[in-house]
């Protein structure tokens, strides 16, 4: 078996290559294609939302319903499996990142926290029940959060802050399988039953500033979140990565038969529940979708085999161009609903574009469509938006940060370098090229070569304003240099 460490090494080359985003590369922002109009058959934007077009045949826009049903189950499954390969970790250990990153397989990654995550595995006869210590974070050193998301993307509880958790002393953090039938939960601690085979506990550990006090802090802090089984040592409920699992990802990635069987094999351990409808299950089934279902593209005439075909590539046309939501200023647009959805097709479009986001109440989102060439945002003090902290992040078309040799990847209210001039007013420019120093002007560099950019900003424990969007950014306009 010597080859096969060599055989793993390609496959996860292979796999994070592919999945960058959930869906397969080559595309670039603003430029249409003839196939723009023909995706228009399965989904589009209309009114800030998006909605879902009726196919040229049945058999096409239900399986077109179906991939983006079932696309947030693909891309968590997809991360666990990439991210716990790529760490060195099995299944439900505790993966610590020591300090922001500028690259993760997750998309849009914030520079302004640093991340520690467990994948749990509790379904089978054991339905494990996973403990997770929670460090006690002083509120006015660092923002914590600890949240829990299903297979699905929903988050299964109000994501807990150090606003809320007693500081007193570690708390505790239980989750466990639907068939969990152990000993009793103690009734003292936090405790959700997941409903899906795999549930992703995503932890939030905010900083000002890449400081090494501040990472050394925080790394302090990672030391605490402890995972283990209950009762009993971890060991007998640890998952390894397999070479199977990956092989699964990678033709699931380019083969819409393959995705739709994979789901149909994920699904029997974490089955939709409540998120699907009688009608929904009743037209997936048709076409051979669903908890131990065979999906078959043979089966479907030559017409509707090509057009199936089409359907993941049509997803990231449209998902990946839109800017839905309620307007937050002028070229800005608030994210809808994160963390629980109202409907699938939003669901998806979160899964694709910010994987992890949490609910408003913690964090708020704001984003621009895609820009190229010089902009700039200009805040008077009647600007800033009610928020415990702000960010604003520039992504390429991929959705991730682009490498530049300032090692400046953000512009956050609380960082020591921020520019402001004497009466609180600043500017933020967003440029490849660095400016020449002004009072209250903040560079922000953006990717080069006439590259697309996007701009993500975040509001951290915003107010009422921010909650109900009546707030709005200052306007991202062009600059003139």
């Amino acid at each position: 078996m010597e080859g096969m460490p060599l055989l793993q090494s390609n496959l996860i080359h292979v796999v994070l290559t592919c999945l960058l985003l959930g869906t397969r590369l080559g595309r670039t922002w603003g430029q249409p294609t003839a196939q723009d109009n023909f995706c228009s058959r399965f989904y589009a934007v209309r009114n800030n939302s998006i909605i879902h077009g009726s196919g040229s045949t049945k058999h096409a826009a239900d399986a077109s319903v179906a991939y983006a049903f079932y696309f947030p189950l693909f891309r968590t499954y997809a991360n666990m499996v990439v991210l716990s390969q790529k760490e060195g970790k099995e299944i439900g250990e505790m993966i610590n990142r020591p300090a922001p990153t500028i690259y993760t397989v997750t998309p849009r990654p914030s520079m302004t926290s640093i991340y520690s995550f467990a994948f749990v595995d509790t379904a089978g006869p054991n339905a494990a029940l996973f403990k997770m210590n929670i460090p006690a974070v002083p509120a006015n050193e660092s923002f914590f959060s600890a949240s829990i998301l299903d297979g699905y993307t929903e988050q299964a509880l109000p994501s807990l802050d150090n606003q809320e958790l007693d500081l007193d002393g570690v708390r505790s953090l239980f989750v466990y399988g639907d068939g969990y039938s152990g000993p009793e939960v103690p009734k003292d601690v936090i405790s959700y039953k997941c409903k899906t085979q795999y549930c992703w506990i995503l932890n939030r550990f905010g900083i000002s500033a890449n400081t090494t006090e501040q990472i050394n802090q925080v790394q302090q802090w990672q030391t605490q979140l402890i995972m283990e089984a209950y009762p009993g040592g971890i060991k007998e409920h640890l998952k390894p990565v397999t070479i199977p699992m990956l092989l699964e990802l990678r033709d699931a990635n380019s083969n819409i038969e393959a995705f739709f069987n994979l789901m149909n094999k994920l699904s029997v351990d974490s089955p939709p529940g409540d998120l699907m409808d009688e009608s929904l299950q009743s037209s997936f089934e048709n076409i051979g979708v669903g908890p131990g279902e065979t999906f078959k593209l043979s089966s479907f005439s030559m017409a509707t085999q090509e057009e199936i075909q089409l359907i993941p590539d049509c997803f990231n046309v449209v998902m990946s161009q839109a800017s839905i939501g309620d307007p937050a200023g002028p070229g800005w647009t608030y994210s809808p609903q994160t963390g629980v959805y109202s409907n699938y097709l939003e669901r998806a479009y979160i899964a694709l574009t910010g994987l992890g986001a949490t609910v408003p109440s913690e964090i708020t989102y704001a984003s621009t469509g895609p820009k190229k060439g010089p902009y700039r945002m200009n805040f008077e003090v009647k600007d800033y938006p009610d928020a415990v902290q702000w960010s604003v992040t520039a992504y390429n078309q991929s959705g991730y940060i682009v490498p530049n040799p300032y090692n400046i990847y953000e512009v956050n209210a609380k960082s020591p370098n921020l520019n402001t001039t004497e009466d609180g007013r600043l500017s933020i420019l967003f440029r490849e090229t660095e400016p020449e120093f002004q009072e209250g002007v903040n560079w922000l560099p953006t990717p080069g070569d006439g590259s697309f950019f996007n701009l993500l900003f975040r509001m951290t424990l915003p107010g009422e304003k921010v909650l109900d969007h009546t707030y709005k950014l200052p306007a991202i306009i062009p600059d003139t240099f």
